[in-house]
């Protein structure tokens, strides 16, 4: 079953995710963001419908939206500019075996300006888990050993 999260209708506003897109159409202003794949996959608890990678926010999601592409496009693990970045190098980008190939041409952000961004982004995460009975891929966070 393809099912899509009722809160993702709040989100009026959508771009590519290249730097270009997001000087010219993301503000410098508070808010909660989505990164989608814009291809559907399987969760535990069914099928997202726009492939939800990512769930969150910022003081400036222009800056916070940034540092997630230049953390995509880095080389090799070690640099962390944006932990979901880092995440999707490890296990997509740098993953032979990964079974789910993401290509970031196609990947969209969606965002809502906010000054409740904080909560927002816990009512989506939440959302989502209650949904699909999983977090989006790059929102788990695994701690690296010191």
């Amino acid at each position: 079953m393809i099912m899509e999260l009722k809160l993702f209708k709040q989100f009026d506003k959508s771009c590519s995710l290249n730097i270009n897109d997001i000087k010219q159409k993301i503000p410098k202003t508070a808010g909660v963001y989505v990164i989608t794949a814009e291809q559907p996959f399987e969760r535990l608890a069914g099928k997202d419908r726009r492939g939800i990678l990512y769930i969150g926010e910022g003081q400036n999601l222009r800056t916070r939206i940034e540092q997630f592409i230049k953390d995509i496009e880095e080389k090799g693990v070690n640099r962390k500019r944006h932990s979901a970045g880092r995440t999707y190098r490890i296990y997509f980008r740098d993953n032979k075996d990964a079974k789910l190939k993401l290509n970031p041409v196609n990947f969209k952000v969606h965002w809502k300006s906010t000054k409740h961004f904080d909560t927002q982004e816990t009512r989506l995460i939440k959302e989502y888990v209650k949904t699909f009975q999983d977090k989006p891929p790059l929102n788990i966070s695994i701690k690296r050993k010191k």
